[in-house]
């Protein structure tokens, strides 16, 4: 179907009135024929005549096209047109949603095509999705609610989606309590309950009477060579900015190589992490060493998964270990080597702005805070299995798709005709051009 962005510009059609007044009020030379005598030719008065027909149909036309163009090329000419109705689409159903079964089964009885969504954030799942998916066909999307799995850009797309989302079925003060028990310091559980007398409140408080509070120090040493000191100072900042967060007791030692200016005192040996950044052997023990994977330079284009963190240089990957941070391909950024004398965490990149934009983000602490704090790599998972928080219904679909519990309505696509106007205009030009030159040689 066909529509126009300002439709006021047709009005200009109304000029085509102009080239035919033109063309007929244009007196035509006449040629002047030479004689021999005009003595037996009869006298007669002079008049003076015009035409009223019209001659060059063909150059008319043009002239005429050329502005009906011009008028629609200005009242932004495009082409809408809509998909099949009938069109099945897909059914994207994430592992926490299980209590849509019913609901999945239906709709794949009806056609639509069952997709598995795989992955930490179901955000850049269905980002994947949507690029491989024909375009116009609506999507079904059945996931919970939990905020970690909503991490990085919320996505946008044009197609309908309807999501739907399921909230997980243990009660606040289970989690709350469960999570205390893995060694909070002390919290409490207001729950709230209204009716048609008003809202009611009761409070129920954990205390630490029943379970001790870790207040063991944390030993953290961060050794950097002359060439990467800055990349020492960034790690540095981090720990300490989780320490004062956190108020965990954390004893955090910066030595630099060579004079060894600016270093701090040093602490016993063995250390619980040491950040080994620098391109020379490891020769310090500790329970956990993070260290930079030696190798050239690679230019890369991606970023941190799970995060909007961007990444553009790497170097290259060598061993088969467990993938803790992964980049946008699924490639390892950092990974966990278990030894008979600890976890070796082999880092991919550097803590430099030049590298990634990882010191450069707000999660730069959270992300060494999981390291430290054992829960990204001990027990892989275990930090979020408390994480009940709920993101709100609103926030979950994409940008330009819909919610809604309705038939998903025909996806409008657009198609700009403006770039075709101009071509056509060109050509109608050059074709009254060549024509209006012939026709005033033949004259």
């Amino acid at each position: 179907m066909l529509g126009f962005l300002q439709p006021i510009w047709l009005l200009g059609i109304a000029g085509i009135v102009a080239p035919v007044v033109i063309h007929l009020w244009n007196s035509r030379q006449g040629r002047v024929l030479s004689i021999g005598s005009i003595e037996f030719l009869d006298k007669i008065s002079l008049r003076k005549a015009r035409s009223r027909r019209i001659s060059d149909w063909w150059l008319l036309g043009l002239r005429c096209l050329l502005l009906i163009l011009l008028a629609l090329l200005l009242a932004g000419p495009f082409w809408q047109r809509r998909p099949d109705r009938d069109k099945k689409g897909w059914v994207l159903v994430s592992r926490g949603a299980m209590t849509a079964a019913s609901q999945v089964d239906s709709l794949v009885q009806k056609g639509f095509q069952r997709h598995d969504m795989a992955g930490s954030s179901w955000w850049e799942c269905f980002h994947v999705l949507d690029q491989q998916a024909p375009d116009g066909i609506p999507f079904y999307v059945f996931t919970d609610g939990l905020l970690e799995h909503f991490s990085g850009n919320r996505p946008v797309t044009s197609r309908p989606v309807f999501w739907y989302v399921s909230a997980p079925r243990d009660s606040t003060v289970q989690w709350i309590q469960a999570a205390w028990k893995q060694g909070a310091d002390s919290m409490g559980v207001i729950t709230g309950s209204s009716g048609a007398t008003g809202t009611s409140y009761s409070y129920r408080a954990y205390g630490r009477d029943t379970t001790p509070v870790d207040t063991a120090a944390l030993r953290v040493v961060i050794y950097a060579d002359d060439k990467h000191s800055r990349d020492g100072k960034w790690v540095e900042g981090a720990v300490k900015a989780l320490q004062q967060f956190t108020r965990r007791n954390i004893v955090v030692s910066r030595r630099l190589d060579g004079s060894g200016k600016n270093s701090v005192s040093p602490v016993e040996d063995p250390a619980d992490w040491v950040f080994w950044l620098s391109s020379k052997p490891l020769n310090m023990k500790a329970a956990n060493v993070l260290l930079y994977e030696p190798g050239p330079e690679i230019l890369t284009d991606t970023w941190i998964r799970g995060s909007d963190i961007p990444v553009e240089k790497v170097t290259a990957q060598t061993g088969q270990w467990q993938p803790i941070w992964t980049d946008g391909f699924g490639r390892p950024l950092l990974a966990l080597e278990e030894t008979d004398s600890g976890r070796r965490y082999h880092f991919y990149s550097h803590f430099d702005p030049a590298w990634n934009g990882l010191v450069w983000s707000r999660n730069f602490p959270v992300r060494i805070g999981e390291l430290l704090m054992d829960q990204a790599a001990k027990r892989p998972g275990q930090a979020k299995a408390y994480d009940r928080r709920v993101i709100d219904p609103a926030q979950v679909a994409p940008s330009g798709g819909n919610s809604h519990q309705q038939a998903p309505p025909a996806l409008k696509s657009t198609i700009d005709l403006s770039p075709f106007g101009w071509l056509l205009i060109f050509l109608t030009l050059l074709t009254e051009r060549i024509l209006s030159f012939k026709t005033s040689k033949d004259g």
